[in-house]
């Protein structure tokens, strides 16, 4: 019988939480959180929140981060100790969060990229410690090593650590307070910011949607010329992509310094980003955002390269725009460079790439304007998935699992993925009640109480210089990178206080290789060395038998 939490996909560290490390392909039980209501997921460990407020975590613990008082990897979940009434949770790559029923707000795992007051000077927290200077917390958001604290009194408290380079003011401004600070050690109220009820983050960019269906942005501005940006051209002289919803004419500043009003939007629902692969440059860059309005309609903005924004070309936008030809729409999906919105008769509606038919079309052509995905109807619910190849996971009416392109996308079959142009059925899998879909998948069955899907984090993030380089943090030499880290530096102490070393300062180092090209191809050059001889060492002996 079908029922309770089931996952798969790769489970090198036992981050599935099945008891094992055995990769899988087909879905299996995690008996251990059947009762979870909220699960958030990492490259290589996940942490649960259970209905009596426990927090349970399972998988890679190279940097404390399963807050079980070592750094050992463990592949099934078991209970942190000394916290208690949790209402929510969040991750970082190796870091945990949990806000409890009194609102204040705890961690544990990696303190050293961003050092929190009141938990100590320590590089690790073994034990979950409370974060001073917060009361009244309700949900957090975690991303690009900002957090933001979301108060039930609707305001916003920004902490961490922004972008920042060079002299004067170069940087992201991503908390949103008026001034460039670098570290932000004690939370700080965002000034003009009230009664959010959303808040999201797309790399170094930050989007708040308050009660009245305004919404409000600031953080970075663009990419380009960093510096002519910064001294005021416009956006034909300096060549920036945007996706703040602010335009090159009010606002040329490389980044908004605090929250502003994105023009023209009005009665917003609910909103969605997405972090835009350049084909040309092979590396990602810019934002796309969707913005679902309360009739139905979605307003789109920001980087148009494969036709996401949906208004029937492929022009960048700096001020939103209408996607042509979609009403009714209540949900919406954006994964990748792909979108899929969920009308109110059940029917899904895509637009953007289509790579290996992942609209579902039909075809495998991109497409500019939303079309129906073949095969759907009667959706209850539709869920991005960003493990492998990424797409949509859909449920029907029936508790069927559906999704667009081929199931080895979503990690469901061991062969090589062959392309489908349309959805296809998930038949591992029945009565399924909801998902929870950030690779890896976790699915609720046959009846099991709705989960809520907590604040996800950036699945490409930990292997910060090499993604910087090739641009993608499932590129193949990223790859080699890591089964290099995982199979090799793990399994001795010198290798893993190198590892640890090396996440200390990499991410610093990662924004100069980002915003410099001659330094990028020059890394680039050494990394590539260094992959073929990783793999090289890999390759079979010829004389090896088997």
């Amino acid at each position: 019988m079908f029922s309770g939490l089931w996952t798969w996909g790769g489970n090198h560290h036992g981050q599935l939480g099945d008891g094992t490390r055995v990769d899988r392909d087909s879905p299996v039980p995690v008996a251990a959180l059947n009762d979870a209501t909220a699960i958030c997921t990492e490259y290589d460990w996940g942490c649960a929140l259970k209905a009596d407020g426990t927090v349970w975590t399972w998988g890679h613990n190279m940097f404390a981060q399963l807050g079980d008082g070592t750094t050992d990897d463990r592949p099934k979940p078991a209970r942190i100790s000394g916290i208690s009434d949790v209402i929510a949770i969040a991750t970082d790559s190796s870091t945990g969060y949990a806000v409890k029923a009194d609102g204040t707000v705890w961690t544990w795992g990696s303190n050293a990229v961003v050092p929190h007051v009141g938990v100590g000077p320590d590089i690790y927290n073994f034990k979950p410690r409370k974060i001073e200077g917060l009361s009244r917390v309700a949900a957090l958001s975690v991303r690009s090593d900002v957090l933001f604290a979301m108060r039930s009194d609707g305001t916003v408290w920004a902490w961490g650590n922004e972008r920042t380079w060079g002299p004067g003011d170069n940087g992201y401004w991503q908390f949103g307070i008026g001034e460039l600070v670098g570290i932000l050690r004690s939370p700080v109220p965002v000034p003009g910011l009230t009664d959010v009820v959303e808040l999201l983050q797309e790399e170094y960019t930050a989007y708040a949607l308050r009660s009245d269906g305004s919404v409000w942005v600031w953080g970075q501005h663009g990419f380009g010329t960093w510096n002519t940006w910064a001294l005021g051209e416009t956006e034909t002289q300096s060549g920036h992509r945007p996706w703040n919803g602010a335009s090159a004419e009010t606002s040329p500043a490389p980044s908004q310094s605090v929250p502003t009003r994105v023009e023209g939007l009005t009665e917003v629902k609910a909103l969605a980003t997405m972090w835009v692969y350049d084909r040309e440059e092979q590396h990602h860059e810019g934002v796309s955002v969707f913005a679902l309005r309360a009739d139905g309609t979605v307003s789109a903005w920001g980087r148009n390269d494969y036709g996401q924004l949906g208004d029937g070309t492929l022009e960048d936008r700096w001020n939103p725009v209408d996607v042509v030809g979609l009403d009714q729409a209540i949900a919406l999906v954006a994964v990748y460079q792909s979108v899929y919105a969920l009308k109110k008769d059940g029917t899904v509606w895509a637009w953007g790439e289509n790579r290996r038919g992942r609209l579902g079309d039909g075809t495998s052509i991109d497409r500019n304007t939303p079309v129906q995905v073949q095969g759907l109807t009667n959706v209850r619910s539709i869920h991005p998935y960003r493990g492998k190849n990424g797409g949509l996971l859909a449920i029907k009416g029936d508790g069927t699992l559906w999704t667009c392109g081929s199931l080895a996308d979503i990690g469901l079959a061991s062969a090589e993925p062959t392309p489908s142009d349309r959805a296809s059925r998930v038949d591992a899998v029945a009565n399924v009640t909801r998902v929870l879909a950030d690779g890896p998948a976790y699915l609720l069955a046959n009846g099991t109480p709705p989960v809520r899907v907590a604040q996800q984090s950036n699945p490409r993030e930990g292997c910060f210089i090499a993604t910087a380089i090739y641009g993608d943090y499932d590129a193949p030499a990223v790859m080699t990178l890591r089964r290099f880290r995982d199979e090799s530096l793990a399994s001795s102490a010198a290798g893993r206080a190198f590892t640890r070393f090396y996440y200390r300062i990499s991410p610093r180092l990662a924004g100069r290789f980002e915003r410099d090209s001659i330094l990028s191809r020059l890394g680039k050059r050494l990394l590539d060395i260094v992959v073929v001889k990783l793999e090289a060492a890999r390759a079979p002996n010829p004389g090896d038998r088997g």
